[in-house]
């Protein structure tokens, strides 16, 4: 793997578990060409939970997971497993649009986790 690649690598790898502050991980997406050929990382259920967790312990607020989940949401470069690829789009697609899907509330996160943990249809898990 070249030096590019493993860079894009590492950067998006930051970005799924925000392992940094998250302005220091924008910082760096921005320097990324938006276009890719192939994607490095991928985002899983356990990633998205761990977000969702740290949003309930209060070391992330709602705006925090907004900003996370648009950054995830249409990039390229992040594939999603086969067997959680709905779920997790669907999620991603909900936490970055809380003026569409309603506001981040624990009640909400508690649903999240728990659909994403079963595996199961959404209204399953309801």
């Amino acid at each position: 793997m070249n030096q590019v690649i493993s860079d894009r690598a590492q950067i998006l790898r930051s970005a799924l578990e925000l392992d940094r502050p998250l302005e220091s991980v924008l910082s760096e997406l921005t320097q990324l060409p938006w276009d890719s050929e192939f994607a490095p990382v991928t985002l899983e259920p356990a990633h998205v939970i761990a977000i969702l967790n740290r949003f309930k312990s209060g070391s992330l607020n709602a705006q925090d997971v907004e900003t996370w989940a648009n950054v995830i949401e249409g990039r390229e470069d992040i594939a999603f497993p086969p067997d959680s690829r709905a779920a997790l789009k669907e999620a991603i697609f909900e936490l970055a649009n809380p003026d569409l899907q309603g506001a981040l509330t624990a009640e909400t996160v508690d649903r999240w986790i728990a659909y994403l943990k079963s595996g199961r249809p959404k209204s399953d898990a309801y």
